[in-house]
């Protein structure tokens, strides 16, 4: 068998290992949502008051959300999570809350949710990968 000959086998045996689009969203969906959990508990145990009237504006945490979507809401196979910006914009008082501004200290409580998160972010998404192309 030739070079060419081995290099076409070879394509052929690794090319259901590469995940369709489609396929790219549903495994980006799994990591996503435990990203949201993640992010939910952390402002909820940082930045929740109870006793706060909620009228039409949602607490921070219950504005948590992820889309199977990019940022742009273009199918691209990315997820997104972060906060609504509707009717005001939870995302600029979440980026305040952790980076903190002049007059408020950050505590990174999203930061810290990303990093804690990552190993079964990725779990859950290598399971979804075999489940989907039967990789490994």
């Amino acid at each position: 068998m030739g070079f060419n000959e081995q290099l076409e086998e070879y394509q052929k045996a690794i090319a259901n290992l590469v995940p369709t689009p489609s396929q790219k969203a549903e495994i980006t969906k799994k990591g996503a949502a435990i990203l949201e959990k993640r992010y939910y508990d952390a402002t909820k145990s940082k930045h929740y008051n109870d006793h706060r009237e909620v009228g039409k504006v949602k607490h921070l945490a219950d504005s948590v959300m992820s889309q199977n979507t990019d940022i742009d809401g273009y199918k691209t196979g990315a997820s997104a999570v972060g906060y609504m910006v509707d009717p005001i914009n939870h995302a600029r008082i979440a980026r305040f809350l952790n980076d903190g501004t002049r007059y408020i200290k950050g505590d990174h409580f999203i930061d810290k949710a990303i990093e804690d998160s990552k190993e079964d972010v990725l779990s859950a998404q290598f399971k979804e990968y075999k489940k989907l192309t039967g990789g490994n």
